[in-house]
C-alpha cells in the first residue's frame, strides 16, 4: 500500500516483486504509466490506481491478465486501452468520475465489452459523457452490482432486463423520461435509485420486482404510480419526494414490510388511505404537501415514531386526531403550520415524545 504518498512515478523495481497480488496506489500524483513490462506481474489480482491524473493506460497494460479488481475511478481517462476485453478474469471494474470518459474505449466494441463475462461490480458513476451505453452490457449476466448515476443517459441500454442476477442499480440524476418494460425482469434487485430524472411515469412491469427493498424515485414527474406498485411487498424504504402525486394507489396497502415513507413535496390535500393501512411504517414524510388535516384513524400507524408536517396547512382541527391517537412518537415536527402554539403544547405532551415546534426557515431541497 503506497497510496496517498504524492508520487510521480513508479520505481522500476515494482516489476520484481514477482508474487505481488494487492498493490494500492491511489490517491497519488501518477501521470503515466508507460515503459514497464507489466506481464512480470502475473500474479496481480488486486489494482487500486483510483485519483491519479493517469489520463491513459498504455496498451500493455492488458498483459496483467490475471486482475480480479481494478479501481480507476477519477483518473481522467477518456479511452481504454485496446485489448481492454482480454482482462477477462475482472470481477470488479470501477471507472466512476472519468467525465471525459466518451467511449469504454478504442477497440472496445459491443463485441470485446460482452467478453468481460465474469463482471460482477461495474461503477460507471459520473462518467458523464457516455451519453449512451453499449447493447454488449446485456451480456454482462453475472453483473450484480451497476452504477450508472449521472452518465447523462436519455434511455437505458437494450437488453438491461437480462442482467438476471442484478441485486443493485443506481440510475440516478440522468435524464430519463420512462423506464422500459424490461426492467421487470430484473427479480432479485434489491436496490433501485431513480432519483432526480425526468419520469413521468412507471411501466406496470415495475410491480415484478418483488424482491426491492429499497427504491427512490424522488424529484422527477410522476403523477401517478401504477396499481401493480402493490406488489412490491419486502419494500422497507421508499421514496417518492419531490413529484406531482396527488394520491396513491389503494394496492400500496400491501407493502406490509414498509419502515420508511417520504411523501415531501407532493400535492396530497388528504393522506391516501393506503398509508393508514402501513403496519411497520415507523418514519412519514410529509413536509409540504399540501395537507390540511390528519385521517381519523392516523392511531392505526402503531409503529408510527416519526411524522414530518412542515410546511403544510394543517390547522388546530386537522391534527386532532393525532392528539387522540396515544401514538408515541421520538420526532414530532410542527413548523411552518397553522396549529396555534396552544394546540402545539397539547400536541407536545399528548405525542410523549420530541415534539418540534415553532416557526423557522427549512432548506429548499430538503425530500430529496
Amino acid at each position: 500500500n503506497v497510496g496517498r504518498n504524492r508520487l510521480t512515478s513508479v520505481p522500476m523495481e515494482i516489476l520484481n516483486l514477482r508474487k505481488l497480488e494487492r498493490w494500492v496506489c491511489h490517491h497519488n500524483k501518477l501521470g503515466k504509466l508507460g515503459g514497464y513490462n507489466w506481464i512480470y506481474l502475473k500474479r496481480l489480482r488486486h489494482l487500486d490506481l483510483a485519483n491519479n491524473p493517469l489520463q491513459s493506460l498504455p496498451d500493455n497494460f492488458v498483459h496483467l491478465k490475471g486482475l480480479q479488481t481494478l479501481d480507476l475511478s477519477n483518473t481522467g481517462l477518456t479511452w481504454l486501452p485496446i485489448g481492454f476485453e482480454q482482462l477477462t478474469n475482472l470481477r470488479e471494474l470501477n471507472l466512476s468520475g472519468n467525465s471525459s470518459l466518451i467511449e469504454l474505449s478504442t477497440g472496445f466494441d459491443d463485441d470485446t465489452f460482452g467478453k468481460l463475462t465474469n463482471l460482477r461490480v461495474l461503477n460507471l458513476a459520473s462518467c458523464e459523457s457516455i451519453a449512451k451505453l453499449s447493447p454488449a452490457l446485456k451480456t454482462l449476466k453475472r453483473l450484480e452490482w451497476l452504477n450508472l448515476q449521472r452518465c447523462g443517459l436519455k434511455e437505458l441500454p437494450t437488453g438491461l432486463g437480462n442482467l438476471q442476477e442484478l441485486r443493485y442499480l443506481d440510475i440516478s440524476e440522468n435524464k430519463l423520461t420512462s423506464l422500459p418494460a424490461e426492467l421487470g425482469n430484473l427479480k432479485k434487485l434489491e436496490y433501485l435509485n431513480a432519483w432526480q430524472n425526468q419520469l413521468k411515469s412507471l411501466p406496470v412491469e415495475i410491480g415484478s420486482l418483488t424482491k426491492l427493498t429499497t427504491f427512490n424515485l424522488a424529484q422527477n414527474s410522476l403523477t401517478t404510480l401504477p396499481r401493480e406498485f402493490g406488489n412490491l411487498t419486502n419494500l422497507e424504504q421508499l421514496t417518492l419526494a419531490r413529484n406531482q402525486l396527488t394520491t396513491l394507489p389503494t394496492e400500496m396497502s400491501k407493502l406490509a414490510r414498509l419502515q420508511e415513507l417520504n411523501l415531501g413535496w407532493n400535492a396530497f390535500s388528504t393522506l391516501p388511505d393506503a398509508v393508514t393501512k402501513l403496519p411497520m411504517l415507523k418514519s412519514l414524510c410529509l413536509y409540504a404537501t399540501e395537507l390540511k388535516a390528519l385521517p381519523d384513524n392516523i392511531g392505526e400507524l402503531r409503529k408510527l415514531r416519526r411524522l414530518d408536517l412542515r410546511r403544510n396547512p394543517i390547522d388546530n382541527e386537522g391534527v386532532k386526531p393525532l392528539l387522540a391517537s396515544g401514538l408515541w412518537l421520538s420526532v414530532f415536527d410542527l413548523r411552518d403550520t397553522q396549529i396555534t402554539p396552544e394546540i402545539q403544547s397539547k400536541a407536545k405532551k399528548a405525542v410523549r415524545g420530541h415534539a418540534v415546534l415553532g416557526r423557522k426557515a427549512y432548506p429548499q431541497n430538503y425530500g430529496g
